[in-house]
């Protein structure tokens, strides 16, 4: 049995969602519905036609219609269904198809004899958007030609307007930085760990909500300090904080799974194969030191040359130059004088800059004559700091190698470079 269906939009409004969805049940209750109807909330969404996407709950209604499951659609106003004339139109349109009345702000719209209206609200409301959009682009336009900063302020800044009234971005006392990078610093880079001393601490977030994962790793890469993904610490089971292994997202099993690294253990294990079983997957752990002796052979002879260059500039050239371009500036003050007239001033002009630009290409042939460049030289991978530092020897060699390959008896037998 078809229900009656109750639409409720609003982008923004000074009155709140309960004082606009009470208004919308009562006009369903004086046309005699109670307790049946299903409410499509597209609350804070736009009623843009470009912005549709963003609009579910419209789409379910249409949807719903489509399959029978109403026989009305009530909403408040008729720009709440969106305030484009191409949308709506469409809408009516399969309303009609299904036999379905579309009642806004008290009126059906669906009656052939309201058609003449609907299209004139419907494009008025269309009319209204644009207008308020090309209102704000102005405003936008205005503030950037100011000044202004604009967009939404980072955690630790809030807007003020400074003493020529431009709008500037100020440190926030509420919302200080200093607690959240002191959180991120102590968990070692474990986001989830600091967002816990952050909730334990009651530091405030941007908008006054406890910290959520999701929110600190927002706030952390505006304000450009992010911990790289090579830094992150996990905390194991014992509550110790533990950072990533050298061979962390290296190791490849024969299955194609990478292999997952316990240092603790010296260990290397496929969890693909620990699922399912050495009957099926066939052998799924490695010792480490195999696959660390691979890339150890592959490193070594080999070593890393860094260019560096010191320049001891020739000064011929560069005294020449600057000389031609103190004649140029006194040849524009005598012509700004009139003492020169436009002829000769360019003719002048043009002599001399080319002069210069020849001063600047010998003072830069000057240059390269006189450089010295030094050749350096160093390991591919300092592996005398693998004990203590096994995060920067690991990045080291994702710098170096895409992947190790495991053959089915868990020996290393390739190391693929990048």
């Amino acid at each position: 049995m078809a229900t009656p269906a109750a639409y409720l939009r609003k982008s923004k409004d000074a009155a709140t969602k309960a004082e606009h969805l009470e208004r919308l049940l009562s006009t369903v209750r004086a046309h005699g519905h109670n307790g049946d109807t299903r409410v499509y909330d597209d609350w804070a969404r736009s009623g843009d036609q470009g912005k549709l996407s963003s609009r579910t709950d419209w789409r379910r209604l249409c949807e719903a219609i489509e399959r029978g499951d109403h026989d009305v659609v009530f909403m408040n106003d008729l720009d709440r269904g969106g305030r484009s004339l191409e949308e709506w139109l469409r809408f009516i349109r399969v309303a009609r198809e299904h036999g379905v009345r579309v009642i806004a702000g008290g009126l059906d719209y669906s009656a052939p004899e309201n058609k003449d209206r609907l299209v004139f609200e419907a494009w008025l409301a269309e009319r209204e958007l644009d207008a308020a959009k090309r209102r704000a682009a102005e405003t936008m336009r205005m503030r950037r030609r100011r000044g202004d900063a604009v967009g939404g302020a980072p955690y630790g800044k809030r807007f003020a307007k400074d003493e020529r009234g431009v709008v500037v971005l100020v440190d926030d006392p509420n919302r200080p930085v200093g607690p959240v990078l002191d959180a991120i610093r102590e968990s070692r880079g474990n986001v989830m760990e600091a967002v816990r001393l952050l909730n334990d601490r009651r530091v405030p977030s941007k908008y006054g909500k406890a910290w959520s994962d999701a929110a600190l790793r927002h706030t952390l890469r505006r304000l450009g300090a992010m911990p790289p993904d090579t830094r992150k610490v996990r905390r194991t089971r014992t509550g110790a904080m533990r950072e990533p292994s050298a061979l962390a997202k290296l190791v490849r099993c024969h299955c194609g799974q990478i292999m997952t690294p316990v240092d603790s253990a010296g260990r290397l294990y496929c969890y693909i194969g620990q699922r399912q079983g050495l009957a099926r997957h066939g052998r799924y752990g490695a010792t480490q030191r195999r696959v660390l002796d691979l890339l150890r052979a592959e490193t070594e002879g080999r070593r890393e040359e860094k260019g560096r260059v010191i320049h001891s500039s020739g000064a011929g050239a560069a005294e020449r130059r600057a000389a031609l371009e103190e004649e140029l500036r006194r040849l524009g003050v005598a012509y700004r004088a009139g003492a020169v007239d436009d002829k000769e001033f360019l003719s002048e002009s043009g002599r001399l800059r080319g002069l210069v630009n020849e001063a600047k290409a010998d003072e830069d042939a000057e240059d390269e004559a006189v450089s010295i460049r030094v050749r350096l030289t160093g390991p591919l991978v300092h592996w005398d700091r693998l004990a203590h530092d096994p995060v920067g020897v690991g990045a080291e060699l994702r710098a170096l190698f895409r992947e190790v390959r495991m053959d089915e008896a868990m020996q290393a037998v390739e190391a693929v470079w990048r």
